[in-house]
């Protein structure tokens, strides 16, 4: 399942989106694509890397954990492969805060600034277009109250 709260910058809800296409729709303005996968194998895997030309991907596996507001120098693929996560990105001074259980994947365009949380322990697939892209680059704490 996968559900859209879209927030202003006091964490007020603007809007809920539960339909996958209607939140399809909403980011695609933004370049931030989501797709729903069924069973994925690492020939699956390396089939996404391929077609998508990926030249680097890791698995990433987490414990609960709350990650700080961050961006990448280069598109960033996250697929959840078990768990969910509560996924974020900053977007015209709007949050859009995305649920995603597993099965689900997002496409952030480069330099994109987002970060994620999670209650439970989860696992992901990352994929990247060049090799320092999984470095992550850190945005000032309260960049919301700027």
């Amino acid at each position: 399942m996968v559900t859209l709260y879209i927030k202003n910058k006091l964490d007020n809800i603007q809007k809920v989106i539960f339909d996958y296409d209607l939140i399809y729709i909403e980011l695609n303005q933004y370049n931030i694509n989501i797709e729903k996968y069924l069973e994925l194998s690492n020939q699956d895997l390396e089939s996404i890397a391929k077609r998508n030309e990926y030249v680097y991907w890791d698995y990433f596996k987490s414990d609960p954990i709350i990650m700080e507001a961050h961006y990448h120098k280069g598109p960033e693929h996250r697929i959840i492969l078990n768990g969910s996560v509560t996924f974020s990105l900053y977007v015209n001074d709007l949050i859009y805060e995305l649920n995603l259980d597993a099965g689900y994947g997002i496409n952030v365009p480069d330099r994109q600034i987002h970060w994620f949380k999670s209650i439970e322990p989860f696992q992901a697939v990352r994929f990247f277009t060049n090799l320092d892209g999984h470095v992550k680059y850190s945005v000032p704490e309260d960049f919301l109250n700027i």
